[in-house]
């Protein structure tokens, strides 16, 4: 059954003449993400992890998860990275990322596992001795200078 429009009555044949047109196809996107940071951090100091992503889009979103556990907003919830002002040798990052890339079939990402050692700070000393508490005028005094880093002692002057 052939149904003709009252304006195209009488036309037995059609001919359309337009200009090529240049179609992209684009690949699906795959969206990943990888958290790095310094391969240590000393004592007392601030680590900073910090999320790469690839296919990520425009805009992605992060949550940051530290043992496991969500990181509060404002802490590094939806930026790039993540510092913690307390770390622990023990401690263990990752991030999950949420693209917003065009096509995306499986927009969440699920980085890699990171823990950064914490290196305590050695305990220092510089120690002297003398071999009298009271000298008088031209007579001979030991001085024993030692220096200590944690449980390693160097001992100068004979000893």
């Amino acid at each position: 059954m052939a149904v003709a429009q009252p304006s195209n009555a009488g036309i037995t044949s059609c001919s359309v003449a337009s200009l090529p047109q240049l179609v992209r196809i684009i690949p699906f996107p795959a969206p990943t993400v990888t958290v790095s940071s310094a391969p240590y951090v000393c004592a007392g100091n601030v680590a900073v992890f910090t999320a790469s992503t690839v296919d990520g889009g425009a805009t992605p979103l992060y949550q940051w998860k530290l043992n496991g556990g969500n990181v509060s907003a404002g802490v590094g919830s939806g930026d790039t990275t993540l510092t913690i002002t307390t770390p622990a040798s023990s401690d263990v990052v990752s991030c999950v990322m949420t693209s917003d890339a065009a096509c995306v079939i499986d927009p969440v990402a699920v980085s890699n596992n990171l823990s950064v050692p914490v290196i305590p700070i050695p305990v220092t000393g510089v120690g002297i001795t003398a071999s009298a508490d009271h000298v008088c005028a031209d007579s001979l005094v030991s001085l024993r200078l030692y220096l200590s880093m944690a449980e390693q002692h160097l001992f100068l002057n004979g000893w």
